[in-house]
């Protein structure tokens, strides 16, 4: 007894020590206190909504009824947890993330320390399952305040229901392993991800076809069904009493007995299967007979074909299963909605393209595992190699959407010349997403994943997402559409050529670390931020279209742009340079030029102040005449005064940032290009202005040209920090002002 749990404790230890150096690992370590509290923050709202939500419903509605309501949502959490093991990865690899199963089961451990050495991997790694239930389940027991025991059972309830399910799905995936071939297991459980989503998820178009009558609906199912659910409904009421009455009261008690008898009852029956040797059994099936066969694909491409051709959960999850998705929200929403209007179902199939291209494109390279020194050895230039993965994947994705976008436009009735600009528009967003995927996937690749769809990082997945995000404005034909696809084409190209280098000096340690400024390590980071402020641009023209022309756009925009520049200086200067501060020019000036610097910012933000109160006159508002975005941030921030302070600290960091990146980073990598004249200048202060609100555009670009023109003669970026600094705070005085 002593010796299994010596080694259930150093099995748990070494776990952590592997998830510590896995996190340690990552490209930037900073990342994973980001994602915390993003869930922090995810938690943190959706448990506020169920709470509040519970909480009026219990005013109005029965405490029984109550009561069924909560339980069925449990259950419905559990089903999504369960939908997103599958499609994640997780239940591929005998139920859990560990890719050491075969490793763990030559060690001298009992089979109930192999599993809970599992379960605490689950438990520890596993990050669906807090947004989808801790979140709710918190926000339950403490509707009305924290407390500390609320915040106790809550956590406490939240691991045992993850316990269960990681306990369930291990046992699911050794049975299945037992009596299928690993491939059958495989496509078995893909076209259970499929159907678990049309499940999961499927309901919700069907409510939206109905919305008027779901409530007498819903009352007349549970009625017919009550009888039938009372009793497989049990356990889920004992969570559910518990969460209304947040204590330690009969109901906490009766599910500590079911939950202790199932756990149990699970480890007997692992304990049963590592002794029939079911943990370590592999079912090799019935060979099937050897055939001839004509291959007309060869090379990269018949490469390609045959691992898409074995993986059916890529095949249902990245293709049938988001053109099932809009064929039914089509026929059922078909009267309800303007799915008429040709932009709207340009938006729904182009979200299908994306939703194909993060399973496939994006994990195109990383695809290639520890095959990937085999290719390297190859006499095929990586752009090559990225170019035949593009045509691959953009013509699997051109046979499957276009006739989709056909039958889609004849079946609402589109007239011709909406249906050849609908099929010629996704023909074109198919094949830019794609390329743009392919080319992300290998600058963040995951070669050691255990699934096809995680052979990129995290990084990579919401990187190409946003990419691909910028893409989707150039269906309509306007000035902001034309912007869009430049910066699109823009991001596409820096990108490959950017993948092309990356995976040319892959195994070059030293690569990348010569002291100087490339153009290429600028220009990527700023198609970034000008896809991110094309992306919130887009948001406001659909939501909100008053504030284009504002400084909200930009306001929105910025913390993710500030980040993204901030990221890019610190990973290409502190590799090449020894004292990066110095080599970007951060130069204490002399006291003349201080006084200069902030007198001629004073000149720049009082025109810049008259230039705002002139633009009125001219038919634009910059000042937004719906104040509603700052009630609403001044409410967020706690008055007008701290919302004041906010912008302004936002101002100078936005100063600060911008002069380092522009004048130290792009200008010198501009001058290295050749770039020494005004040419340089021009283009220095174009891509500057681009990143502020559109209205400022013509003093921002002045005013950057001249502040690199500054930088030039003094070497040194305080000047053209001060300056800005000054601009900005008399532009946001003036801004704030007239609010």
């Amino acid at each position: 007894m002593t010796s299994s749990i010596s080694a259930t404790i150093a099995l748990i230890r070494m776990k952590m020590r592997l998830f510590w150096n896995g996190l340690r690992s990552w490209r930037w370590f900073y990342s994973t206190p980001l994602i915390v509290l993003l869930v922090v923050f995810l938690c943190f709202v959706i448990g506020q909504g169920i709470g509040g939500i519970f909480q009026s419903a219990s005013m109005v509605i029965p405490q029984e009824l109550v009561i069924t309501a909560l339980a069925l949502m449990l259950v419905y959490g559990v089903i999504l947890v369960f939908i997103s093991d599958l499609l994640m990865g997780y239940t591929l690899n005998l139920g859990q993330m560990s890719t050491d199963h075969e490793y763990l089961c030559t060690l001298p451990i009992s089979p109930s320390a192999l599993l809970i050495c599992k379960l605490f991997e689950r438990l520890s790694v596993d990050w669906a399952a807090p947004v989808i239930l801790l979140g709710g389940m918190l926000g339950m027991i403490m509707r009305e305040g924290f407390s500390l025991q609320g915040l106790f059972i809550g956590t406490l309830l939240y691991s045992q229901i993850e316990l269960l399910i990681g306990l369930f799905v291990t046992l699911l995936t050794v049975a299945f392993g037992r009596f299928f071939r690993p491939t059958t297991l495989r496509n078995l459980l893909a076209f259970l991800s499929y159907f678990g989503v049309i499940v999961g998820l499927g309901h919700g178009v069907w409510f939206s076809s109905i919305n008027e009558q779901i409530i007498p609906m819903l009352i007349r199912v549970w009625a017919n069904l009550e009888p039938w659910l009372r009793f497989p409904l049990k356990p889920a009421r004992m969570l559910a009493e518990t969460l209304m009455d947040g204590d330690f009261g009969r109901s906490f008690w009766h599910w500590q007995c079911f939950w202790s008898a199932c756990f149990i009852l699970g480890i007997c029956f692992f304990n049963a299967m590592a002794r029939a040797q079911w943990l370590t059994w592999v079912n090799s099936g019935i060979s099937a007979p050897a055939s001839a066969n004509t291959f007309r694909l060869y090379g990269l491409i018949r490469k390609e074909s045959l691992l898409l051709r074995n993986d059916m959960h890529l095949l249902l999850n990245a293709l049938l299963l988001p053109l099932t998705i809009i064929f039914a929200e089509i026929y059922v929403l078909k009267d309800v909605f303007s799915l008429s209007q040709t932009s709207n179902v340009m938006n729904a199939m182009a979200a299908a393209v994306i939703y194909f291209c993060m399973f496939g494109p994006v994990n195109a390279v990383g695809s290639e595992g520890k095959g990937v020194s085999i290719i390297e050895t190859l006499p095929i230039e990586p752009g090559r190699i990225i170019g035949q993965k593009t045509i691959f994947w953009g013509t699997i994705a051109l046979i499957f959407f276009v006739p989709a976008a056909l039958g889609i436009g004849w079946y609402l009735g589109l007239n011709i010349a909406d249906r050849v600009t609908l099929v010629v528009w996704i023909a074109v967003f198919i094949i830019s997403c794609v390329w743009a995927a392919v080319s992300t996937s290998a600058i963040f690749p995951d070669y050691d994943a255990k699934v096809l769809q995680m052979r990129s990082s995290l990084t990579g997945k919401i990187f190409a997402c946003m990419i691909m995000f910028v893409c989707l404005p150039t269906k309509e034909a306007s000035p902001s559409a034309v912007f869009a696809f430049l910066v699109f084409m823009s991001l596409a190209l820096t990108l490959h050529y950017r993948a092309c280098e990356v995976f040319s000096i892959r195994n070059d340690p030293d690569a990348g670390t010569e002291p100087m400024f490339r153009l290429i390590d600028a220009a990527l980071p700023l198609a970034c931020a000008l896809g991110i402020q094309v992306v919130v641009g887009s948001v406001f023209h659909w939501v909100l279209y008053k504030a284009v022309f504002s400084f909200w756009p930009w306001l929105f925009a910025s913390v993710p742009v500030l980040l993204v520049l901030a990221r890019s200086l610190l990973l290409n200067v502190r590799r090449r340079f020894f004292s990066p501060i110095t080599a970007l020019g951060c130069r204490l000036p002399s006291i003349g030029l201080f006084i200069g610097a902030l007198f001629t910012g004073l000149v720049a933000g009082y025109l810049g102040r008259q230039y705002l109160l002139l633009i009125p006159t001219l038919g634009f508002d910059p000042f937004v005449s719906n104040v509603d975005v700052w009630n609403w941030l001044a409410g967020f921030f706690g008055g007008s005064l701290a919302t004041g302070v906010f912008f302004a600290a936002l101002c100078m960091v936005a100063s600060v940032i911008e002069e380092v990146f522009f004048r130290g980073f792009l200008d010198q990598a501009l001058r290295a290009q050749g770039f020494t004249g005004s040419v340089g200048l021009l283009l220095n202060g174009a891509c500057s202005a681009l990143l502020h609100p559109i209205l400022l555009l013509p003093p921002v670009f002045i005013l950057s040209v001249f502040c690199t023109w500054m930088f030039r003669i003094t070497g040194s970026l305080f000047p053209g920090m001060i300056c800005f600094l000054t601009f900005n705070g008399i532009t946001l005085w003036t801004l704030l002002m007239q609010q």
